[in-house]
This record gives structure tokens, C-alpha cells and sequence, in this order.
């Protein structure tokens, strides 16, 4: 029995795939979430207020790429010598004299990532950006109008044995946005649509959760550092003070931070005979843990200023908690 996820039609699977829907529209974003609290200013000032106050919308309305739409860095703009400029916005001057403390270059790619996203490109080596990308125009053509082969990408054999449940999940990425469709294969071969980079799907079988394998694109790409915090900060933070404290874990971390549109590129799948590309940052990929941690910490560095205590941590390198102590 041929047991391919990656280019074996839908119907061929019968009705281990019904509930693929390769054309499913993405949702709209839905009105911000509600504070029923104080407020963040009047809260840090000693207003009393609680985690509980806080609606989480069900997953069933999650839209990817919420960090890009939120609210709090909206303001910055870039001024007449390409620096950031930090003037006005939703948390007042005190939130702008904290981000003009960062030094300039953080400072530029904080914006340039809600403005533009996360730009993959700039973490991979020059080889791999020349084998990718090519400067001449034939030959970037031609990888652009290629037809994928076995040898290229090849789903993982715990796709086929956890089918229904890649389905049901490709469907919830389309409906988030999180990834969009290109098409059939050889229609985006054909129209000359076909990402530069693909990788193979594989399912993590202890949650049922379908994972992008980019061993190869890892292999490509320089990871930055980002700081944990540990058990040690958490200690010394609430050494001699009275706290209580509240856990929060996020739905699909890393699809809250969109993918610039040229990096989408790198981040191809085949599906059941469909090419799609990721629009957010996706499980796997090193350099995600990079920059959901980095930016998590913007919030977490500000409560701290305010003589609040919170933790951002990641769960086995793929979701950020927050813990918040206070």
C-alpha cells in the first residue's frame, strides 16, 4: 500500500482525509482581548487586579500573527536618520523611555519585525542563500517552475500513521493563517510559484502534533542566543517578599510572529498533493525560539522595571509560558 502523505491525493485517502480542507479561508482577527482590570498603569501604582480578570478567547478564534497587530509598538516610526523613534503610544512615555534604552540595532529590528517580520534570510549562510536564491535570473526561474521529487521533501511515515490528525491540523493552520495554500503541485510548478525551500512534515506521536522537520534548514542557518531565565532568577526574585503567582501558557507560541513575505519562501511543505507555505514563524526552525523569547521579554523587562515579577519561559523549546509573580 503506498503510504505517501506528500504528493497522494486527498480522495485517494478516502475518508482518513475529510477533514482536509485545502481551500479553507483564513479568519479575521477578532476585537483585542479585554482587560476587566484596572489597567496596566494604574495597576503597577498598587490598584488592586488579578490574572482571572483577564478573557482568553478559545483557540477556536486564534489568528496567527497577533504580536505584529498589537497594540503596544504600533507608535514607533522611523525618523529623518533611519533611527526608531519612540513618541506617543497606548503606554505613555514611561513604556518609550524603556525602549529607548535598547541599544539602536535591537531597537531597529524589534520595528522592522512588527513592521516587515521576521526576516529568515539574514540567518542563513551565504552558500545556502546562493543555492537558494541565485542571482541569475535562468536559474532562479528554473528552481521556481521545478517539480518537487521524493528526493526533495518526503513526509514522515508518523503523518501516514497519524493522518486524520495532520489533516485537522493543516485545516486549523489554513484557518488561522498561519500557513496559506499555493495550489496543486504541478500548477504552482507550472505558474512558476513553487518556494524556493521545501521541508518534510512529521508528527511529534506523543501529542499527535504535526511538525515541520527543518533539519535542513537548520543546517543553513546561524541560531543567535537568547537569555532563559532559570530557576536561580526565579529564586532571587521572590527571595523575602510575599508573592502568589499565576501560569499562563500560550496557544501556538510561535505563530504569533509573522514571517517577512520574501522568508515565507524558505518555509514550503507538500501536502497531500498541495504546496503550501508557512506565513509565521513555525516549530523546529532554531532561530524561532530566538525571537519569541527576545520578544516576550520586551513586556517581561518592563513589568520588571516597574518592581513587578514575571518569568518567560520556554516548554521543551517549542511553547513560551509566562509566570507571573506578584
Amino acid at each position: 500500500m503506498d503510504l505517501d502523505t506528500t504528493f497522494r491525493s486527498p480522495g485517494s485517502w478516502g475518508a482518513r482525509a475529510q477533514s482536509f480542507l485545502p481551500t479553507a479561508v483564513a479568519r479575521e482577527p477578532g476585537a483585542p482581548n479585554v482587560d476587566l482590570g484596572p489597567g496596566y498603569q494604574r495597576a503597577m501604582d498598587g490598584t488592586s487586579a488579578h490574572p482571572n480578570l483577564i478573557k482568553v478567547p478559545p483557540k477556536t478564534e486564534f489568528v496567527a500573527g497577533g504580536w505584529n497587530r498589537g497594540t503596544a509598538l504600533a507608535h514607533l516610526r522611523r525618523g529623518e536618520e533611519d533611527q526608531i523613534v519612540c513618541e506617543g503610544g497606548v503606554l505613555g512615555e514611561a513604556f518609550n523611555d524603556y525602549l529607548s534604552s535598547f541599544p539602536p540595532d535591537e531597537l531597529g529590528r524589534l520595528y522592522k519585525g512588527y513592521t516587515e517580520g521576521v526576516d529568515a534570510w539574514s540567518h542563513l549562510d551565504a552558500e545556502a542563500q546562493d543555492s537558494l536564491r541565485p542571482v541569475d535570473a535562468d536559474q532562479l526561474s528554473a528552481r521556481r517552475h521545478r517539480v518537487p521529487t521524493r528526493s526533495e521533501v518526503w513526509n514522515s511515515p508518523t503523518v501516514t500513521e497519524h493522518l486524520e490528525a495532520a489533516c485537522g491540523k493543516m485545516t486549523a493552520d489554513l484557518e488561522s493563517g498561519a500557513c496559506k495554500m499555493l495550489g496543486l503541485v504541478e500548477d504552482v510548478a507550472r505558474q512558476g510559484l513553487m518556494p524556493l525551500h521545501l521541508n518534510p512534515l512529521t508528527m511529534e506521536t506523543t501529542k499527535k502534533r504535526l511538525c515541520v522537520n527543518h533539519r535542513k534548514l537548520n543546517a543553513m542557518s546561524e541560531w543567535p542566543k537568547s537569555q532563559l531565565d532559570g530557576l536561580q532568577t526565579i529564586e532571587d526574585q521572590v527571595r523575602g517578599r510575599p508573592a502568589y503567582g499565576a501560569v499562563s501558557d500560550e496557544t501556538s507560541g510561535y505563530h504569533h510572529h509573522l514571517l517577512s513575505e520574501d522568508s515565507q519562501e524558505l518555509f514550503g511543505v507538500v501536502f497531500l498533493g498541495y504546496v503550501f507555505v508557512y506565513r509565521a514563524l513555525t516549530f523546529g526552525w532554531g532561530p524561532s525560539c530566538y525571537y519569541h523569547q527576545a520578544r516576550g521579554l520586551v513586556t517581561v523587562g518592563y513589568h520588571r522595571l516597574h518592581g513587578g515579577l514575571v518569568q518567560l519561559y520556554i516548554g521543551k523549546l517549542t511553547r513560551a509560558r509566562s509566570h507571573r509573580v506578584s
